[in-house]
Order: C-alpha cells, then structure tokens, then sequence
C-alpha cells in the first residue's frame, strides 16, 4: 500500500482504509481537492446511478414504487418533484416517480447533487463540504445518509458501503510503551519532513506513525466519529422508527511510509563543462552584450520577494507552498510536498552565498572579458580562487538555463588560449 492510495475492498472483510497522512496544516485542503484522494470506481457507478434517477426521459417505465405491478403508464404531476417524469399505476391507483420510495426521496438541493458524488469517498469534514458545494450542513447530512443507505440496499455485503469514508474520523490502534495505553492513538501532527505523528492521549507520548506501523502497530484503525449517527437521530425526530442501517464499522490504517519523490533534476555541480580554447589574442575588456542582456533577468527572477509558489529545484514538482520561515537572506522560502524539500529560488544556482549576491551584476558585465581570473579578481577586490569558483558555477548555470550551450560558448573570463606553434 502507498500513501495516500486508492483500496478495493477485499471480499469477505470490507475494511474502510483511512490515509492518516491527509489532513493536519501541511495537507489541510488535500481531502478536499486532491484527486488522488478519491474512489473513481465509486464516484462512476454513483454518477451514473443518479443520472438514471434524476433523467427527464420518461422511457424505460419503471415497475410500481408501491406494489411492485408492471401495469404502469407515464404521468405529469405537479409536486416539489415536477421536473421528474411520473407514473401512474392502474394496479394499486397510485402515482409516483423514479425518487419514489428510495432514500433520495423529498430530498432537497437535487441540482448541487453531482457536485457532492466525487466527494463521498474522500476524507474530509462535512464543513468542508459545505464550503465546496454550497449546501448546508444539515442537507450534506441528510444527503450522506441518504446515499449510504441506498448503497446498502443495493449491495447489502457492505462492499460498496465501506467506499464511502466523507464524514468519518479514524484512529489508529496501537500500545504505548511507556504508559501500557492501548487503543485509538490522537493526532500528533507532523514533523518537519511531513510525516504524520500520534500521540498517546494517556500520557502525551508522540510516535512517528510510519516507524509504529514498522512495528506490527497502528495498522488497524478505530471509528470514533461517523456523520451518519446524528442524521438517523435527526431523522428519527420525524420518523421514529426510522432504523440505523448494518454498517461495517471494520477499518484499516494506511501504509503512511512518505512516498517521497526523487530529487533527479541536474544539480550545478554535477554539470560538466565543455573544455574549451580561445583563439591567440590580445586581453580584452569587452562587455558581452547577449549575456548581459540575458542574465539580469534571470537575476531578478531568482531575487525576487515574491511568495508565489515556484517548481521545485531539485524535483521538479509543482505541489510546493509558501513556506513562511524567516531566513537570513530575506528571501521567501518554499516547501515541496513531492519530494520533502526546502528551498528559495536562488537554490542551485551561483546566488546562493551573500558575497555572490552582492557581486552579481557587476560580475556578469564580465563574463564576456577576455581576461584572466586575477583581473576581474583585482576590480572586485577577491581572491582568485572565488573568482574562479564563480566563472565555473556561472557556466553551469548558463547550461542549466540554455541546454543548447549557445550562452555558456559567450564566457570568456579565465578561459585559456590555444597554445602557441612552436616555430621550426
């Protein structure tokens, strides 16, 4: 089992299986719109179910909702439902529609429907919900109910039912060893890494739920809250007989092992660079005009105070978010929910020190001298070794940002001459 991965139920033991990673701060909207996150199955067969429900077509004439008769004849009535095609049946004098005697009957909000379908399966709060359908609370409860008790119906194992996870709170179970606690582990949040942690509701211990389960533990799980309890209990204050459907209360905790991205984009010092020769020449200090109308803008990018998620650096993978932790630097830093890293947009390139920064500009102006490294280190006031350091990193930079290495043949800082033919 991967983290956050979608799981059949297995005949015979129809388990609902809980991702313990989703939700806490770092992952708070994940339940609510990663896709990942739902039962596709689940959401086709139901979306395919209600659209036979909710159709206008009068055609295929369903068998009588009250006597089961087949004696049947389509009929237009006026009512909450008018929308829906009726039916009149000559056997029991009665009329009724396709919602007639199933759970979605009366139902209010039926056009908001198909909004809350993809969502049945996914772990999130009915506030949540509430938020991204734009129904009440007390209509997504009735609308839970109302679909768990019709899965129930029409596959009474359970099987289908136990696909259903909105609106359900799990714990895993497992022993503390310090205190002897057994039983549902609360929420510890997360470390810095984004591994989700429990705690002992005993004496407070944390566990890092990944290196628990490694242990035999917290792989199964209990139901402490489940949305379905109070809606019976507000649909018995209008129907008291109303009975609490046979749900299977049997859970599972996920594999919550972090599915960790690899970090398999070039880094600068893994980039060789081309050996190359100048043409025998006098020294130059001439400024190379493409490179330094090219680099300024790269500069400004990577400088910029901007907290808009960028890409990772190292992974590639758009799921970062601003990550707001003070840095010396002063520039905003990012955390990537692929592969667990941190960064700012000068990682991997040559801006990454202070002294870099502030000779950025003045350096780049001479990248296309035909000089040597001691000249351009005497006009920055460095040494020659930083200066060195500097034209290599830049190089590698420039075959990062332009594969083709069309900007990295322009430098010409420190690159040695041909050798001369000795003369016969």
């Amino acid at each position: 089992m991967g983290q956050g991965g979608l799981h059949l139920v297995r005949a015979g033991a129809h388990e609902r299986h809980f991702d313990l990673t989703i939700g806490g701060r770092v992952d708070q909207s994940r339940a609510i719109d990663d896709e990942a996150a739902e039962d596709p199955v689940l959401t086709d067969y139901l979306s395919r179910a209600w659209l036979e429900f909710t159709s206008s077509s009068p055609t295929p004439v369903p068998r009588c909702s009250h006597c089961d008769g087949l004696r049947v004849r389509p009929r237009q009535f006026g009512g909450p439902n008018k929308q829906l095609p009726g039916y009149f049946c000559h056997a029991c004098r009665r009329s009724f529609n396709r919602q007639t005697g199933t759970p979605f009957a009366r139902l209010r909000n039926q056009a908001k429907v198909s909004g809350l379908i993809p969502l049945l399966s996914r772990q999130a709060t009915l506030t949540q919900v509430t938020e991204r359908v734009g129904m009440s609370y007390e209509g997504i409860l009735s609308w839970l109910l109302a679909f768990r008790r019709y899965v129930l119906e029409i596959d009474p194992s359970g099987a289908w039912e136990a696909r259903i996870r909105l609106g359900m709170h799990a714990l895993p179970h497992a022993r503390c060893a310090r205190c002897g606690f057994e039983g549902g582990f609360l929420s510890g949040g997360f470390d810095a890494q984004r591994r989700r942690r429990i705690r002992c509701p005993q004496c407070g211990r944390h566990r890092l739920l990944d290196v628990t389960q490694r242990e035999g533990q917290a792989l199964e799980a209990v139901v402490v809250r489940d949305s379905i309890v109070p809606a019976v209990r507000r649909r018995r204050k209008h129907f008291p007989d109303m009975a609490m459907p046979p749900i299977k209360r049997a859970a599972r905790v996920d594999d919550a092992a972090p599915n960790v991205a690899a970090r398999s984009l070039r880094k600068l010092d893994g980039i060789l660079l081309p050996a190359r020769r100048l043409p025998v020449g006098a020294a130059q200090r001439c400024e190379d005009a493409v490179l330094s109308a090219f680099l300024p803008e790269q500069i400004d990018k990577a400088l910029s105070l901007d907290p808009t998620p960028v890409p990772c650096p190292w992974c590639g993978g758009g799921r970062t978010s601003y990550h707001p932790y003070r840095r010396p630097s002063g520039l905003p830093g990012f955390r990537c929910q692929c592969c667990l890293a941190y960064f700012t947009r000068v990682s991997n390139t040559p801006l990454l020190l202070p002294r870099a920064r502030e000779h950025a500009r003045r350096f780049i102006s001479m990248l296309g001298w035909r000089e040597s490294f001691d000249a351009a280190a005497r006009e920055l006031d460095v040494g020659h070794k930083v200066v060195r350091r500097w034209v290599r990193v830049w190089r590698q930079w420039l075959i990062l940002l332009d594969p083709s290495g069309e900007m990295e043949t322009r430098v010409r800082l420190g690159v040695p001459p041909q050798p001369r033919r000795s003369k016969v």
